[in-house]
């Protein structure tokens, strides 16, 4: 699932209630948090609160919170945040990490990248994740099987070494 702040989905009863549902089915919550450009540094604290609340918000009847695996600001190009420097892009991390956190502690942070940047994993993994995600686009009309197939198997490789190297 993923969570677009704009469209303040998340604090939609239908996802909290499939969350909650998937969780009592023994389920593991993966959630995508697709972190729109704020306007200014309150903006981003506003974002990681209302993130926090909607996290702690998800607790059955008898107090038992979902556990959930978040991967903040997913990578690809499309993203503004792709565009900040490996400095400010971890500083960023660590700080919507940070204010997370200190809220929410159902939570465990991943680190999600584009097979199209998967090169660029290893400078831009921060530090306070414990799981690595690689996504993959469509294939378009003309890509060859034969040849996606062995592309994805390479980055799926560099994957694997950069995970076992971080111990993740």
């Amino acid at each position: 699932c993923a969570l677009d702040f704009r469209a303040r989905l998340f604090r939609l009863p239908v996802i909290r209630k499939d969350i909650l549902q998937m969780t009592r089915r023994g389920g593991l919550v993966l959630l995508k948090w697709l972190l729109p450009e704020p306007a200014g540094e309150g903006d981003l604290e506003e974002m990681a609160a209302s993130m926090a609340q909607f996290l702690n918000s998800l607790e059955d009847g008898y107090g038992k919170k979902s556990p959930v695996v978040l991967f903040p600001m997913p990578l690809d190009e499309e993203e503004w945040y792709a565009t900040l420097s490996v400095e400010e892009s971890k500083r960023l991390y660590r700080k919507m990490a940070e204010m997370i956190r200190e809220e929410a502690k159902n939570v465990v942070l991943g680190f999600s990248i584009s097979s199209s940047m998967i090169e660029k994993a290893p400078l831009l993994l921060p530090e306070e994740c414990s799981l690595l995600e690689m996504t993959v686009p469509q294939a378009t009309e003309g890509e060859l099987g034969e040849q996606r197939w062995k592309a994805l198997t390479g980055k799926l490789q560099k994957l694997s070494s950069i995970a076992k190297e971080k111990n993740l």
